[in-house]
């Protein structure tokens, strides 16, 4: 079975300050980032996909600088996962079906918050 491997860090502005809960993916090997985004393992899925990835590829992955394997999945399972927020007074996360954006919204959108493959379509 092939594996991707995804590398993951913080996004910074451009004076090198992190953007809080915002994450760069670069594919293992490749110089260009796949996505930035707040949720990078599942949009890099999305990512993967739309590149013509199959279904039964594992994708791997890991921090900038580490060895250890953070989060796995095949593709096909992580690619229509998505992470909701609660909004209440006790906030919660929780997974749910993976909802593509109207084209009209797309572009009134802070960056992090549409997967880069998801803006090309």
């Amino acid at each position: 079975m092939n594996a991707i491997i995804i590398i993951v860090e913080p996004a910074r502005k451009a004076r090198g300050k992190p953007l809080p809960g915002v994450y760069v993916a670069t594919v293992e090997g490749e110089e260009r980032p796949i996505v930035t985004s707040t949720t990078p393992f599942l949009d890099a899925a999305r990512a993967l996909r739309a590149r013509g990835c199959d279904d039964d590829v594992r994708l791997i992955m890991r921090w900038r600088d580490s060895l250890t394997d953070s989060l796995t999945a095949l593709l096909g399972d992580a690619d229509w996962i998505a992470v909701e927020e609660r909004s209440s007074s006790a906030p919660s996360l929780r997974f749910v079906r993976y909802r593509s954006f109207p084209r009209a919204l797309r572009g009134k959108m802070h960056p992090a918050q549409v997967a880069d493959g998801a803006r090309e379509q």
